[in-house]
C-alpha cells in the first residue's frame, strides 16, 4: 500500500491529514462518572475518544495528548 500512495504522489498528503481525536483524561476522581458520559456521548456521535481511566495531574495529561497528538482535549 505504501508503494502505491507513494508513486501516486499521495504519501504526503495522508501524512499531513490529522483525524479529529478527542482525549477526556481523568484529573480527580469524583468526575469519573461525568467523564464517562461524555465519552459515551461523543462516541455516539461517530468521534473517536480516548477516555483516562486513572488520575493525571493536569501537566501530565496535557503532555500525554500533546505526544499522542489528539486534535482535542477536554477538560472538566
Amino acid at each position: 500500500m505504501r508503494l502505491f500512495l507513494e508513486s501516486r504522489g499521495m504519501l504526503d498528503a495522508i501524512a499531513q491529514m490529522k483525524p479529529e481525536a478527542y482525549y477526556l483524561p481523568l484529573l480527580d476522581d469524583s468526575l469519573l462518572f461525568a467523564t464517562t458520559r461524555l465519552a459515551q456521548k461523543l462516541r455516539s456521535q461517530g468521534k473517536n475518544v480516548e477516555l483516562g481511566l486513572t488520575v493525571k495531574k493536569l501537566p501530565k495529561a496535557l503532555e500525554y495528548a500533546n505526544k499522542k497528538n489528539y486534535s482535542h482535549i477536554v477538560i472538566f
